[in-house]
């Protein structure tokens, strides 16, 4: 009996890190082999074809979605879906209130990006890459630990919900969307975009 213990022991699977209960969370790479990569795949199977790699050591990787043990990533202009085996979700970075200092949102027609400091929320459009300020006054958090954000500051309101959301230029995939009030009645107008908390 005592040989079959470590027998058994020994074909005892192991199994992936449970998937955050929220998204978008960041991961890091684990696992994999020094001189190898993980794979991105355009489904969730290990036959799809390969749209795109990880590195052995990869930091900061978004994770949007799961699916079959799977994680949906961004991989250059396009998104695919890579093994959660290799992968390690990071704490949920919305906890308690929190704000990502990566999160950052953009939008088409027009062009545009908002980013957030402790006092204002930045506004940058290709003919003002320097940014307008607006003076951050309020920021409405959810109950839960849910990522929904509402950024009242003066002159400007950022709506930020969970919705898979695509920018209208590429085939990326994003899991925040993000509606901005730019103004206020009658004057105001209203734009719309994506989010990630991706690092640059």
């Amino acid at each position: 009996m005592r040989f079959l213990i470590p027998l058994l022991a020994a074909v005892v699977p192991t199994f992936a890190t449970a998937a955050p209960a929220a998204f978008p969370v960041l991961a890091r790479v684990s696992g994999v082999a020094s001189g190898d990569v993980l794979n991105i795949r355009a489904f969730p199977k290990a036959d799809a074809s390969i749209l795109g790699e990880l590195a052995p050591d990869a930091t900061g990787v978004e994770l949007m979605a799961e699916r079959d043990g799977w994680y949906l990533v961004n991989t250059g202009e396009r998104s695919g879906w890579a093994s959660g085996r290799y992968l390690t979700p990071g704490p949920n970075p919305f906890a308690n209130g929190a704000v990502p200092a990566t999160l950052r949102c953009l939008g088409t027609e027009p062009f545009w990006s908002l980013t957030r400091d402790d006092k204002a929320l930045v506004l940058s459009t290709p003919e003002d890459q320097a940014g307008a300020r607006f003076a951050l006054r309020q920021t409405l958090v959810p109950r839960g630990d849910a990522p929904d954000r509402t950024f009242l500051a003066e002159g400007l309101t950022a709506i930020i919900t969970p919705a898979q959301c695509s920018d209208g230029m590429s085939d990326r995939v994003y899991s925040l969307s993000a509606t901005l009030i730019l103004g206020v009645a009658p004057d105001a107008a209203q734009q719309s975009g994506c989010c990630t908390i991706a690092p640059l």
